[in-house]
């Protein structure tokens, strides 16, 4: 039943994954269709600014009738005056020098505003009109080279400098006369062309030489059908993409529901009880190995505490047995016999002295629970380092010569600084003398030395006692530990352990060097005060 239940919940969030996979696929194409649609219309726009750009140009370049010379001619100022008195109205679009018979003579081509001149001034003689061109004739030959040179269909229309039309009719319902009044408005207020659009129809105005107002309207092609278009490419993308997405994501969250899928069964495995249980690590990606990865590890750490959980609970059992034993045969044996006052007093006084011996296991314990569940020693006051181990080396010498030890100590007069509390320190610097002196043969001797390295203190306690093998080093830290099996020397197994919480909690460290048969070092590094 329950194998059947986590088919289904496996295979529910299989298809969840191929599900959110396929959206998130459809969500990307959505997007890149959308913004491939307006940079293309964006880049669209702009070659149709250009575009007409250009074709404005063009048209004024044929309503002058010709190419503008490089450097255009200024009449002289009595000369215009009298082109002005006998052609009235008469606007100069070029000016330029010709030879004839009798000598060599302006040509001027400009407009009367209804029809194109070709006019001939003598410099100091007559004035006569050579050609002209009604409006209409030009506008069909403007007309004719434009359409013929667009590649789009064109419409051309010449309006006063009012706007009235002079060529060309124009319907109120067409692109031009829907945008004709704003093109007048921007034309009024600017010298330069004018453009507007409308969907996909283009209409620009540029004023000519003359004040006549030449407007250009341009189609550039359909462009929804090329929406059109595009949307039913999404669609057959769409059609081919979608499911071959939903397929992928099911592969992919098959792969990767396999790993938790092995999580999950390495975790049941665990709650029976089955601690030595690791996960395998596949190849279903970074993100499940990383998870694999950290499951076997907590599996080790949890391992690792059971055990060392179980060595403590031995170790306890094993150091209150015999006290315990004591007690309750003392206190047997004030029920059961008849004891003299004497007796009864010195049975009372074995007692105590056995519940003295348990008492400092448990407080050693308390204190270091206490330690390692603060993780912080550190009660705002600052004392000082050297005085404190100053006085924990005047405690220890009578203590170090009735064992016929010597003890040097070699302390800096200068006050060192450390935050950290100060019973506690205390009592870890005299935990570090008083394993130095009890594993120190008589006639050894013990050297306490504090010194500092950049930042912090650093107490060194060395003994040349029988050392501690290297695979015990890092074992000593631990809980009720002793490199004596028999654990016939005195202590309980914990002093070590209350130095490395006491020196974490500090934010410091505490390292042994040892050589069998040589002796042992133990540096005590803290942090000093800033």
């Amino acid at each position: 039943m329950r194998s059947a239940r986590k088919n289904s919940i496996a295979k529910t969030l299989r298809f969840r994954l191929a599900l959110l996979h396929v959206l998130l696929v459809s969500v990307a194409l959505l997007t890149t269709f959308v913004i491939s649609l307006l940079l293309v219309k964006s880049f669209m726009e702009v070659q149709e600014q250009k575009t007409m750009g250009h074709t404005l140009q063009h048209a004024q370049r044929l309503y002058f009738g010709e190419e503008p010379p490089e450097t255009p001619l200024m009449l002289p100022p009595e000369t215009f005056q009298r082109l002005e008195t006998e052609v009235p109205g008469f606007h100069i679009g070029i000016v330029d020098r010709e030879e004839g018979p009798g000598g060599w003579v302006y040509e001027v081509i400009g407009s009367s505003g209804s029809e194109q001149m070709e006019v001939f001034i003598e410099p100091k003689g007559r004035i006569w009109i050579a050609k002209r061109v009604p409006m209409a004739d030009l506008f069909q030959q403007m007309e004719s080279i434009l359409e013929r040179e667009s590649k789009h269909p064109l419409s051309l229309f010449i309006l006063s400098p009012e706007g009235t039309p002079l060529a060309g009719k124009i319907d109120s319902g067409s692109p031009v006369g829907e945008l004709l009044p704003e093109l007048l408005r921007q034309a009024m207020e600017d010298t330069g062309p004018a453009l507007l659009s409308n969907g996909n129809h283009w209409v620009g105005l540029v004023r000519l030489y003359d004040g006549n107002l030449a407007v250009v309207a341009e189609s550039f092609g359909d462009v929804s059908g090329a929406e059109r278009l595009g949307v039913r490419l999404f669609a057959i993308l769409a059609l081919l993409f979608l499911p071959l997405s939903g397929g992928i994501g099911y592969y992919i969250s098959r792969k990767a529901m396999a790993g938790v899928e092995r999580v999950a069964e390495t975790a049941r495995r665990v709650q029976g009880g089955r601690l030595g249980e690791r996960v395998t690590v596949g190849n279903e990606g970074y993100e499940i190995e990383s998870l694999a990865t950290a499951f076997n590890e907590m599996l080790g750490r949890i391992e690792s505490l059971m055990e060392e959980l179980q060595g403590v609970t031995t170790n306890i059992a094993h150091d209150l047995r015999t006290p315990m034993a004591r007690i309750r045969g003392l206190v047997e044996s004030l029920e059961w016999r008849e004891l003299s006052p004497e007796k009864h007093r010195q049975t009372i006084g074995n007692i105590l002295e056995e519940c003295d011996r348990i008492m400092p296991l448990t407080e050693a314990i308390l204190e270091l629970a206490r330690l390692e569940a603060e993780r912080s020693a550190m009660k705002g006051e600052t004392i000082d380092l050297a005085a404190e181990v100053r006085t924990a080396c005047a405690l220890f010498s009578e203590v170090a010569e009735d064992r016929g030890i010597a003890l040097s100590c070699s302390i800096p007069a200068a006050p060192l600084p450390l935050a950290c509390d100060r019973s506690r320190t205390q009592r870890a610097i005299s935990n570090l003398i008083d394993n130095a002196l009890k594993f120190t043969p008589k006639g050894g001797e013990v050297r306490v030395s504090l010194e500092t390295e950049e930042d912090r203190a650093v107490l060194r306690i060395a003994d040349n006692g029988p050392g501690i093998p290297p695979k015990e080093i890092e074992r000593v830290f631990e809980r009720f530990y002793r490199v004596d099996p028999s654990r016939n020397t005195p202590g309980n197994g914990l002093g070590l352990s209350m130095v490395r919480a006491y020196a974490q909690a500090c934010g410091g460290e505490v390292e042994i060097v040892s050589k069998p048969g040589n002796g042992c070092t133990v540096c005590l590094m803290l942090p000093l005060a800033q």
